[in-house]
């Protein structure tokens, strides 16, 4: 492999693909010949490569072998990567096989910390996404915080992965799709920046949110400066119902938008479960380490008493909760609760929390040292 550049390995190879040109043979002589001429050597080949009529992944190889051997001072990344995607060869594999093959293989012949990494990287997942074949790349995910380090991505490069990736997983992994999305959206730090394009992910993003039987926390969407860009529309009015309000301002709402739910392509079934449930886990909250009256429960989140224990049930499956339900007594003691939103009220109460706790141990030290110790 390493000295692929000699003539007569590039010769060869020239000579598998001349069917499209007549002097691509003579041309590879002469640049192989010229130490200062593998840039143009490289171009040639992968300018041509397409009417190979033989292996592709074994030529591409050869390809990356006089690349990395060439001591060029900037690698053809881009050249290669577009070679390989834009190529239309039929080989023995389907075009995806091969091109999947021959783009993984560079990705790891690049350094680890290579930014070359980043566009190999992104053409797979393009590819992946035509094919519709994420699935094969998803294993990939759990290191991109990562490679994000190493490649020193600047906030451009990180926030077309985002979105990319969202893109991705748009048709099987909503939880996903929202996660990324929110990053991406995340990168946008003034409203200035927030063209259509953007607003119209704000608004992907509430309706994923909101409709998602699995998204209960809206901290990242609520804090995201991309939705100040929305903050006049009536979306925007009713998802922030879901960050911080209850049943009540829900259907206050749809009274006052009779007409919102079917034109926005909302679930009206969906959305009252959804809101009712988030109301559930604000009452809880109230009475968190305590128990509370299933009537209380009842009124706040406007169902029958004899139904908020399969509302608590529910909650508790999803993990929202942990309680325990005491049907003599009527009540619920409540353990713990995923909150939706935790800001600076939540905050307090955990300093309360904690301060409790202080003055509690504080008390037990201080009896513990009263007390005498027989030896």
């Amino acid at each position: 492999m390493r000295a692929f550049y000699q003539l007569d390995q590039t010769v060869a190879l020239a000579e598998e693909i001349a069917i499209n040109d007549n002097t691509l043979v003579s041309k590879v002589q002469k640049l192989s010949k010229a130490t200062a001429k593998k840039s143009e050597l490289l171009s040639l080949l992968l300018s041509n490569i397409k009417y190979l009529s033989s292996n592709q992944i074994s030529s591409y190889n050869l390809i990356f072998a006089l690349t990395f051997d060439s001591n060029l001072k900037e690698l053809p990344i881009s050249k290669i990567i577009n070679s390989v995607t834009e190529n239309t060869h039929k080989d023995e594999l389907d075009s995806f096989t091969w091109k999947l093959v021959v783009l993984t293989n560079l990705f790891n012949l690049l350094e680890k910390s290579s930014h070359d990494r980043f566009l190999v990287y992104y053409a797979l997942l393009e590819l992946s996404r035509e094919q519709k074949k994420v699935n094969l790349l998803t294993s990939s995910f759990k290191s991109v915080k990562e490679w994000i380090i190493e490649w020193k991505l600047v906030e451009t490069d990180q926030r077309k992965l985002f979105l990319l990736i969202s893109e991705c997983v748009k048709d099987s992994d909503v939880p996903l799709q929202y996660e990324y999305l929110i990053k991406h959206l995340v990168t946008f730090k003034t409203v200035a920046e927030c063209n259509d394009s953007v607003k119209e992910l704000v608004r992907r993003a509430i309706k994923l949110a909101i409709n998602s039987p699995t998204i209960y926390h809206f901290q990242s969407l609520s804090s995201l400066v991309a939705l100040k860009s929305l903050e006049s529309s009536s979306l925007v009015e009713f998802a922030q119902i879901y960050f911080s309000k209850s049943v009540v301002e829900y259907e206050s709402f749809i009274k006052k938008h009779p007409n919102f739910i079917k034109e926005q392509g909302f679930n009206k079934e969906t959305t009252l479960k959804k809101i009712k449930t988030l109301t559930l886990i604000s009452e809880s909250a109230a009475h968190l380490g305590e128990s509370v009256a299933i009537s209380a429960l009842a009124k706040k989140i406007s169902v029958s008493e004899d139904e908020v224990e399969f509302w608590v049930i529910d909650a508790i499956h999803a993990k929202l909760l942990e309680a325990k339900i005491n049907q003599l007594n009527n009540t619920v003691h409540i353990s713990r609760v995923y909150y939706r939103n935790f800001g600076t009220e939540q905050w307090k109460k955990l300093q309360n929390v904690l301060n409790e706790w202080k003055g509690d141990l504080n008390t037990c030290l201080s009896v513990l040292e009263q007390v005498d110790v027989e030896p």
